[in-house]
């Protein structure tokens, strides 16, 4: 059976039933890139809603990785600690210069108290505060992910995460990153 006016082409028999499409994180290692972006699209969702801006954003980051580290070694590898930093940087100057204001923030200078205290409350103190997204660094036994934290769940941090990693148990995660979304700011171009 042909498909529409291209005789060419031919319907094939469907994709059989265990086959399961490829999601990310199965043949990369982006998830550095997408935590970022992620945190920043949790906090402030209508920073995206410019389908060509998220690419620019996207860009960006992937032009500022290539210049600290090589590109296969982030499809195999990923981003170290130093490197997503590096990386969340670049994206914050990008948001900001588009209009979309945000920050970097460590972990440490959120106002919650020592993480060694009592993590389970740390993270759900930091889960509750709407213009903050904290960037996880998750221990997988086998390598590491990165992802962002949506709440808490008993023992485990529910994920807003890029491969659908949906949870994780709170002492395979430390607070890397925090995102903020800052008050709006006037800036020459804005009317008051």
């Amino acid at each position: 059976m042909t498909l529409g006016k291209h005789p060419e082409v031919v319907e094939t028999a469907a994709v059989s039933r265990s086959a399961r499409p490829f999601r990310q994180g199965s043949l990369d290692a982006y998830c550095g890139f997408y935590s970022i972006a992620n945190a920043m699209l949790k906090i402030k969702p209508e920073a995206f809603d410019d389908a060509e801006g998220t690419l620019r954003l996207v860009r960006t980051m992937m032009r500022t990785a290539a210049r600290i580290c090589a590109p296969e070694e982030l499809v195999h590898e990923g981003m170290d600690g130093v490197e997503l930093d590096y990386v969340a940087k670049a994206a914050i100057r990008h948001m900001r210069r588009i209009g979309h204001n945000f920050r970097l923030v460590r972990p440490s200078r959120l106002g919650l108290g020592p993480l060694s205290r009592d993590p389970a409350k740390w993270f759900a103190d930091a889960a509750a505060v709407t213009s903050i997204a904290v960037i996880l660094h998750i221990d997988k036994n086998v390598q590491s992910h990165w992802s962002v934290l949506s709440c808490t769940k008993g023992n485990r941090l529910v994920l807003f995460d890029s491969d659908q990693m949906k949870s994780a148990k709170i002492v395979q995660c430390q607070p890397h990153l925090a995102i903020a979304r800052c008050p709006v700011q006037w800036h020459p171009g804005m009317s008051r």
